[in-house]
């Protein structure tokens, strides 16, 4: 895979400038990047919540090879992912698939969820129907009837109460990891993301693009031979295009 850094809008995983920088001071510090045979590397604790990166993510470092000096890293040898940001409405782009932040009737209603089902028609209603509900964490699929896009991909994200962040983040990173799963078994080339939870369900907004950029990260990465070619996270307010772009670029 490789994967490429650059404006937003255009092709980049920028989380790999972070990871770049950790690789090239590690190098600096650790002669030969440390234990080449599977020891640890001493990275403050903290470093992993404020990039958005799991815990996981140090056990591949070995791996990662040193940007090079056009600033373009190669990871594996499949294809090109192609990451976009875009401050838009999802319900308007031509994709293989969107997602809809649903609820667990996956049903209409408010937000992006209502907007998606009146765009769609009613028939995207009763074929949710057929579904009979999701749970939170969970993903659903239907055909897109009116949308420019072929099938929605419905998710339910989790409430937030600030009772168990870990709990509710892990949820959260449920939804982006199984439609992306779901994309992948459709064989579908490109995928839409709304800033699932941060409407009606209150999920801070910078708590839900560092958990986004972590977990379409990590999927992608452990992935090497899936056929995705784009995803794209869909804001539609300043807010959110601005907690997404201090992640991604």
């Amino acid at each position: 895979m490789i994967y490429t850094s650059g404006q937003i809008g255009k092709r980049f995983h920028v989380p790999l400038r972070v990871i770049y920088d950790w690789r090239i001071k590690i190098n600096r510090s650790f002669h030969a990047f440390g234990s080449r045979s599977g020891g640890a590397f001493p990275i403050p604790g903290d470093s992993y919540h404020r990039y958005g990166f799991p815990e996981w993510l140090v056990n591949y470092f070995p791996q990662i090879p040193l940007p090079p000096k056009q600033g373009i890293g190669v990871i594996g040898h499949q294809q090109l992912v192609n990451l976009q940001l875009r401050n838009a409405d999802i319900t308007t782009l031509k994709v293989c698939a969107i997602v809809n932040a649903a609820n667990p009737t996956l049903l209409g209603g408010s937000g992006v969820k209502g907007a998606i089902h009146r765009a769609a028609g009613p028939k995207l209603s009763a074929a949710c129907r057929k579904l009979h509900g999701c749970r939170t964490g969970q993903a659903k699929i239907t055909i897109g009837f009116n949308l420019p896009a072929k099938y929605v991909i419905h998710t339910v994200g989790p409430i937030w109460d600030n009772s168990d962040d870990n709990h509710q983040s892990q949820e959260l990173r449920d939804c982006y990891w199984h439609s992306l799963e779901l994309t992948d078994q459709y064989h579908l080339t490109s995928i839409a993301f709304p800033a699932i939870s941060t409407g009606a369900y209150h999920y801070p907004k910078h708590l839900a693009a560092q958990v986004a950029a972590a977990a379409v990260y990590e999927w992608v990465y452990t992935q090497p031979n899936t056929g995705i070619q784009t995803i794209i996270f869909v804001v539609h307010d300043d807010k959110n295009e601005k907690e997404y772009r201090w992640r991604l670029g």
